[in-house]
């Protein structure tokens, strides 16, 4: 074995044509979506809530404030949350070939966005908790339909691209937190998730009355 591995020649420049080949890949990616108006809509989508829809989670705790609960009270928010999440992916999931997906897609997150907004108008804590189980079956529901129909509308070959570029919309996530915690601390929590939910429900009226893209996929 010894004497044999003597004999092979190295392969030189694997290394840097897997290199091109990927930034090759990733621009093709980016070409694609680019010209491609139902997958960038999509993208759009994933882009909007995630910055301004999945910090919520995260900035759950500001509750404390302005509900006066404490950490036991915000536990069981996110009890709520959790079961309006499950009742959100269930729903989506049963739905099965659903005709109209994106009037349901657009439908789940301006159900989220408008979740948060009364949740953060609201000032019991017992109508908080109900305004959990709309604000996360919209979630979830998202997240099951977005998910689906990037799938659908990509081309097989660029079904990884594209979701590769959806799962980058994660790492603004920590940026949109900073944005809206200094929004807080400058007017309360309180206005700080509303807002967010309120940029939520504004992009869905948006798309519902203006946009035909996300309106004629099925």
């Amino acid at each position: 074995m010894a004497l044999g591995l003597r004999f092979l020649t190295p392969v030189r420049g694997v290394g840097a044509a897997r290199r091109r080949s990927r930034s090759g890949s990733t621009l093709e990616g980016f070409r694609y979506v680019w010209q491609t108006p139902v997958i960038r809509t999509l993208l759009l989508v994933g882009f909007v809530v995630t910055v301004f829809g999945q910090p919520f989670q995260n900035l759950l705790p500001l509750a404390q404030d302005f509900l006066e609960i404490e950490a036991d009270g915000v536990g069981l928010l996110f009890t709520f949350y959790g079961l309006g999440s499950l009742l959100g992916s269930t729903t989506a999931a049963s739905l099965g070939d659903f005709q109209r997906k994106g009037l349901l897609l657009v439908g789940f997150f301006t159900l989220f966005g408008a979740g948060v907004v009364a949740f953060a108008a609201s000032n019991w804590y017992v109508l908080s908790l109900l305004l959990m189980l709309p604000a996360g079956m919209g979630h979830s529901g998202r997240i099951v339909v977005h998910l689906a129909m990037l799938q659908t509308y990509s081309e097989p070959e660029m079904r990884g691209r594209v979701q590769a570029l959806n799962a980058m919309m994660g790492g603004l996530m920590p940026l949109a937190i900073l944005g809206i915690t200094g929004l807080a601390e400058l007017f309360g929590g309180r206005v700080a998730l509303g807002a967010t939910g309120g940029v939520i429900v504004a992009y869905g009226l948006w798309e519902m009355v203006f946009s035909r893209t996300l309106r004629s996929m099925r």
